[in-house]
């Protein structure tokens, strides 16, 4: 089952695509407390496209939630392998496939690991790294 969630300049082609797909659903914009429930019941955030400094692959990650990312941009500071990701070379429906299967076949994703893994990027860790830069200033 694939859930998208948001709107961007290709929701109405991608819905003309997937019409006669019952797997895909497509729910538009979705509230931040509907984001967190998506995040926490997902098996897996898709990431297919480069970002610089994405916070949605944060976000899955900090809900517990591994990734499968497309390796190019911010996404490679962030996604250890095994431990909260898996990566796909190229952006190509046959490297996401392999990126996927990647997935599938390892059973090392664990919430609380995944979770641990991004926690020096919360808030909190955000504003005692900040005062501590001021403090030093």
């Amino acid at each position: 089952k694939l859930v998208l969630a948001g709107v961007g300049p290709d929701k109405k082609r991608l819905e003309a695509k997937a019409v006669e797909a019952p797997n895909i659903t497509f729910l538009g914009r979705v509230s931040e407390s509907e984001k967190r429930r998506l995040f926490a019941e997902a098996k897996a955030f898709i990431l297919p496209q480069k970002e610089d400094a994405g916070i949605v692959q944060l976000e899955a990650m900090a809900s517990g939630t591994p990734v499968i990312a497309y390796k190019s941009g911010g996404i490679l500071d962030v996604l250890k392998v095994d431990v909260n990701g898996v990566f796909f070379e190229d952006q190509t429906v046959e490297s996401l496939e392999q990126g996927i299967e990647a997935f599938e076949n390892k059973d090392c994703f664990r919430a609380k690991g995944i979770k641990q893994s991004v926690a020096s990027f919360s808030t909190e860790s955000f504003q005692q790294n900040y005062l501590a830069l001021l403090r030093k200033v």
